[in-house]
């Protein structure tokens, strides 16, 4: 491969990736990594697009390379990857060509994982984590502003709206992490919470950034107050965070 594309959410996770490819025998040399993070942060689910599109238009592609993009999302624990190759840009499809262009059927992403005996305690956790996740993807689906999303008929002014009542949790988010790292008797642990405490302590600054981009004042967003799903979320949080051990707060 010519070039690895790979989100990350912090510049901490860079050096655990790098730590497991060099554990496993399969580093790529770091002079053929892309990223945007340092310059963009980190964009969530867009962050593997913009980078696509910054080193399409860094001139540094040619055609026959070969890109490897991948993709790790702790929250649903899961791994994406794909293996592009860069081609010279010949000529403009015609529409026809679109019109007439058909997908051709692939094989289940998860027919490399599924057991060989689906009476097993694996493909049973396989088909409750699939179907938990199914019914999660249509419940949020059902919420106003992801309709509207899924339209295209989002305003800038829904937009302004999200990041405003988004904000109070990304602030709050450090505090709890800190809270449930006093609670901690496990050392190793512990210092694993700190640490992320301190990637996540300023990750509101990027809302603010991003609500001033679309015209919106940041006096305002600072100000807003918090709706009673944020003051739910941030009761409950703060109550297990508050308990012994809240090892279950790890990937909150």
């Amino acid at each position: 491969m010519d070039w690895l594309l790979c989100h990350y959410s912090s510049h901490f996770f860079r050096g655990q990736i790098v730590e497991l490819l060099e554990q496993a025998g399969c580093m790529i040399p770091e002079k053929k990594w892309f990223t945007n993070f340092y310059t963009r942060g980190n964009r969530g689910c867009a962050s593997i697009y913009l980078m696509l599109e910054e080193l399409f238009n860094s001139d540094k592609l040619q055609p026959g390379q070969k890109i490897f993009c991948f993709v790790p999302e702790s929250g649903r624990c899961t791994t994406a990857y794909m293996m592009l190759t860069a081609v010279e840009n010949t000529h403009k499809p015609m529409i026809s060509q679109i019109s007439n262009f058909r997908e051709v059927p692939e094989a289940s992403p998860l027919d490399s994982v599924k057991p060989e005996n689906s009476h097993s305690p694996q493909a049973y956790l396989l088909r409750e984590l699939t179907w938990i996740w199914l019914k999660c993807d249509r419940e949020i689906r059902s919420v106003l502003i992801v309709r509207k999303l899924y339209r295209g008929e989002l305003t800038i002014e829904d937009y302004q709206a999200f990041l405003c009542n988004l904000r109070p949790q990304a602030v709050e988010g450090a505090r709890w992490i800190a809270r449930a790292a006093s609670n901690m008797s496990d050392f190793r642990l512990r210092s694993t919470f700190i640490g992320h405490a301190q990637d996540e302590h300023r990750d509101y600054q990027m809302l603010e950034q991003n609500y001033v981009s679309v015209g919106g004042e940041v006096a305002k967003i600072v100000e807003y107050d918090k709706n009673i799903g944020s003051n739910a979320l941030s009761a409950f949080i703060f109550h297990q965070a508050s308990r012994e051990n809240p090892v279950d707060l790890i990937d909150g």
